[in-house]
């Protein structure tokens, strides 16, 4: 349970900082404005919230079936897409009618969720390799009487 927690946290604190670097790039250079409202300070942090609880789609995986993993993947990014173009949509941070400001909220989801996943896949990888070395050095330091 403390794992899953922290795996949350770790993943709204990476999606917060990407939100706002998101707001700060589009509010500075795709549509200028100047000033924000407060209130997108908690629609930030509520749909980062949300985005962070859709990770538990990975956490009871323990199959490495290949399909199932990209079967996975597909559905959380579909999910992402579901859960912030209706939050944008609800809290006007796009116009959906508008083609233009859709495309730019789905390269805006896409990047994040790039970025994401890579930032995710290399702590993943890096804690196994730790963890696999302190394996390694407990198995070399047992003694053959035990």
């Amino acid at each position: 349970m403390k794992k899953t927690l922290q795996l949350l946290w770790n993943t709204f604190c990476m999606i917060c900082t990407c939100i706002l670097i998101a707001v700060a790039v589009f509010t500075t250079l795709v549509d200028p404005a100047d000033s924000i409202t407060s209130n997108i300070l908690w629609q930030i942090l509520l749909v980062s919230l949300l985005c962070a609880l859709s990770t538990l789609l990975y956490r009871y995986s323990n199959t490495n079936n290949r399909k199932e993993l990209i079967i996975r993947i597909g559905f959380h990014y579909l999910l992402i897409n579901v859960i912030v173009l209706a939050s944008g949509a609800l809290f006007e941070w796009y116009r959906p009618s508008n083609l233009g400001s859709l495309l730019t909220m789905l390269a805006a989801i896409a990047i994040i969720f790039v970025a994401i996943s890579i930032i995710s896949w290399y702590r993943s990888t890096r804690d196994a390799k730790i963890l696999n070395e302190k394996l390694a050095q407990y198995q070399g330091h047992k003694s053959p009487d035990r």
